[in-house]
This record gives C-alpha cells, sequence and structure tokens, in this order.
C-alpha cells in the first residue's frame, strides 16, 4: 500500500478512523486491498496474521524494553506494509495508527465484501442464463440466405430422370450383391425384384 503523494490510500484516512466512522473506514480498506496484486495481498494477510498471533501470545517474552509486543510488530511493520518512494510522504503517527487499525480489523479488510461479492455472483448468473438472439433483432448477424429451385425445360428433366434412376438401381444392384449379411437365396429374390423394375 501507499500513501502520500503516489497514494492507495487518501491521506485524510485519519479522519475515517473517528469510532462512529469505523464501517465507512473498514469498506474503504477493503477496497483498497482488493486494488493490490494478489501475492501482494497474500503477504498482507500473512503479516497480519502474524502480528495478530505474535500479539496475543500471553506467553511470549518482552521483545522491547520501553514498547509492548504490539506496539513494537505495528511500529517494525508500518513501513513495510505502508511504503512510500519517499520517507517524508509517511506521516509516522498517522502510518502507526492506520497499521493498528489494520491490524484490529484485518480479518474483515481482507476479505471481499458482500455487497461486491453478490454484485459478481448476480453478474454471473445473468451471464450464464439462456438467451434467444432473433436473426432480425441481432445487428451483427449475417441476413438470412433463401434458395430457390431453377426451372429446367421439358427435356432436360427427362435426361435427369432417366440418368438419376439408372444410377440409383446401379448402385442398388451393387449394394445387394456386396452385402455380406445376406444368404445367396435372399440375393437372388432381391435382384428378381429389381430386375422388374423398369425405367420410363
Amino acid at each position: 500500500m501507499r500513501i502520500g503523494k503516489n497514494k492507495l490510500i487518501p491521506s485524510n484516512i485519519t479522519g475515517l478512523l473517528q469510532p462512529h466512522l469505523q464501517q465507512v473506514a473498514i469498506e474503504t480498506l477493503q477496497v483498497c486491498c482488493l486494488l493490490l496484486p494478489p501475492p501482494n495481498r497474500r503477504k498482507l494477510q500473512l503479516l497480519m496474521r502474524m502480528i495478530s498471533r505474535i500479539s496475543q501470545n500471553v506467553d511470549m517474552p518482552q521483545l522491547h524494553d520501553a514498547m509492548g509486543t504490539r506496539m513494537l510488530m505495528v511500529h517494525t511493520f508500518s513501513h513495510c506494509i505502508l511504503r512510500s518512494k519517499k520517507d517524508d510522504d509517511l506521516n509516522e503517527l498517522l502510518g502507526t495508527r492506520l497499521v493498528s487499525f489494520i491490524l484490529d480489523h484485518h480479518q474483515e479488510i481482507l476479505q471481499v465484501p458482500s455487497y461486491l461479492q453478490n454484485a459478481v455472483e448476480d453478474h454471473i448468473k445473468h451471464l450464464q442464463k439462456v438467451q434467444i438472439r432473433y436473426p432480425c433483432t441481432d445487428i451483427n448477424s449475417p441476413a438470412p440466405m433463401y434458395t430457390f429451385c431453377q426451372q429446367i425445360s421439358s427435356k432436360e428433366f427427362e435426361e435427369q430422370k432417366v440418368t438419376v434412376s439408372e444410377f440409383a438401381i446401379t448402385e442398388l444392384l451393387e449394394n445387394i450383391v456386396e452385402d455380406k449379411i445376406l444368404s445367396v437365396k435372399d440375393k437372388r429374390k432381391k435382384l428378381k425384384q429389381v430386375s422388374k423394375l423398369s425405367i420410363f
């Protein structure tokens, strides 16, 4: 996360850290964290979990004489969490308060807001529905192609009738002869039936 001139978090975030604006601050930080690259977001999540566990461990010995464990952890990692190109851009007090707030609410801040999750799920459901498109309403669809029969002369019709019929009978005879399932008796019977056909 960055704060200051090149900021991801507004510099007036301290106003949002007031108790009555806590939910607004959480929602703002949720959106800010969603803008982080996934590996950075995961590292922030692990770091917050580690700081939280170390701070809550009562069996851990005192790490610093003048500072409590939680404050030491916040102070140590605030520069890692709130990176800034220039050290002058980072207000020490603001950084400490912001990291403390993130630490207190890290489980809520680092999860996807429910309203956003619901909106995405609704959008995916909408996209998955079968949508019927009619060619007349779709601008990008190609115009339907209609084909018609071409009129031919009676002489051409007679020629086609004979040639097409001859071809069909020849094909039928070949199929009967080459059929391996039919017995010789059945093949003769069928060939007799075909021989009775006459082509006009």
